[in-house]
């Protein structure tokens, strides 16, 4: 065989004619050295793939324990409603009078105190009118909350529109970008509440 190959030069094509086959043995030999190879390498990569997500998912268990832990310590605590902070107090301030001069008494501002506005101060109180008691912000709307979620993941944008478009028919998907924006929630939405 390497007489022919000899004879004719490196540079010469090889005559495949004239060369003898290979013996079929050695050839399936070859075949199943490369399927044995194949498949040791498959088998190891795919045991440590799965020891590796068995991992993740066993952290992310852990954190989802932790957070509703959290956050049950975090309900827990007094005067942590839904509701604005409370207002810090703020020193008052009693204005000096020029020297000399005769100035009229300064009716003084009733003090804030830590727990909150002074008692006759109701016109900084807050109160929801009735067009908001019906409104949600779109993350916490009972029917995009699962999108948000996605969105949370880090699952892209046009995949959780996409998504969205298929569950909601009709719907604008691009409020997915819009977070804080209020929806009114429907009768429907106040019952998955």
């Amino acid at each position: 065989m390497s007489t022919a190959v000899d004879a004719l030069g490196s540079d010469a094509p090889i005559n495949y004619a004239v060369l003898s086959p290979i013996p079929l043995p050695k050839s399936v030999m070859l075949v199943n050295n490369f399927v044995l190879n194949t498949t040791k390498f498959l088998n190891r990569f795919s045991n440590e793939v799965d020891l590796k997500l068995a991992d993740v998912s066993h952290r992310i268990t852990n954190t989802q324990t932790l957070l509703c832990v959290l956050e049950c310590k975090l309900r827990s605590i007094p005067g942590l409603e839904d509701g604005p902070p409370p207002p810090v107090a703020t020193p008052t301030v009693e204005p000096v009078p020029p020297a000399g001069a005769d100035a009229p008494p300064v009716a003084e501002a009733p003090a804030w105190t830590a727990e909150g506005p002074p008692a006759d101060s109701t016109a900084l109180v807050a109160v929801p009118s009735a067009e908001l008691a019906n409104m949600r912000r779109a993350a916490e709307h009972p029917r995009y909350r699962k999108f948000f979620k996605m969105l949370m993941m880090h699952i892209p944008l046009p995949a959780c529109q996409q998504k969205m478009s298929v569950e909601l028919p009709g719907e604008d998907t691009s409020l997915l970008e819009r977070p804080d924006e209020l929806v009114e929630l429907s009768a429907e939405d106040m019952e998955e509440e």
